[in-house]
């Protein structure tokens, strides 16, 4: 179901070459170091997992699609943080903190794919099978990875620390794949 979905992501993309990338609005932020989020940010609903949730970051790759600076067409996967599934009923700096490393984690897997792209083909898309699998694998792997980090830090500081530093210094490992309004993915390379 979810390849069905991202098939149709990049076919909407692809038909909408002129759009224009969004960096913020009334429902989305796209990931930036220089846009930390705050409480503000969350205009959604409470809606608790378990009782002792605090906060929910509802996040999102979405895919647009443009041409390179070699007339191909490029499929381009964005980060964004989903302001109305995102929710808290607290209003700590710590539980803020924990839910941006959410954000970063998701920011590093979108990062992941757009080297994936970039290392096959520059994201030119000529094989939507290619391009299918690693979004699928890449989205399993971040959710696991999302679920790692809540089972790792929970009540537990010093281990949030821990990894706060290591997503630090793997976003900067893979710094070339930041998004930048720019850059297109032959310049990934």
């Amino acid at each position: 179901m979810r390849s069905a979905f991202i098939i149709l992501l990049i076919h909407i993309g692809l038909a909408s070459f002129g759009q224009e990338i969004i960096q913020e609005n009334d429902s989305l932020i796209l990931w930036s170091k220089n846009r930390p989020l705050t409480w503000d940010d969350f205009k959604g609903p409470p809606t608790p997992v378990r009782t002792h949730n605090r906060a929910g970051t509802g996040m999102t790759i979405q895919y647009i699609s443009m041409k390179n600076i070699y007339g191909q067409v490029e499929i381009n996967p964005l980060c964004y943080f989903q302001k109305c599934r995102s929710w808290t009923n607290t209003n700590d700096s710590k539980t803020l903190d924990h839910e941006q490393l959410h954000f970063d984690i998701q920011e590093l897997y979108t990062r992941k794919l757009r080297k994936s792209y970039s290392e096959y083909g520059g994201g030119n898309f000529n094989d939507e099978d290619f391009y299918t699998s690693t979004s699928d694998s890449i989205y399993n792997l971040c959710q696991s990875m999302q679920e790692k980090y809540d089972y790792e830090v929970l009540v537990n500081y010093p281990k949030f620390l821990e990894w706060k530093s290591r997503i630090s210094e793997e976003l900067d490992e893979l710094k070339e794949y930041e998004y930048t309004k720019d850059k297109s993915l032959t310049k990934f390379k």
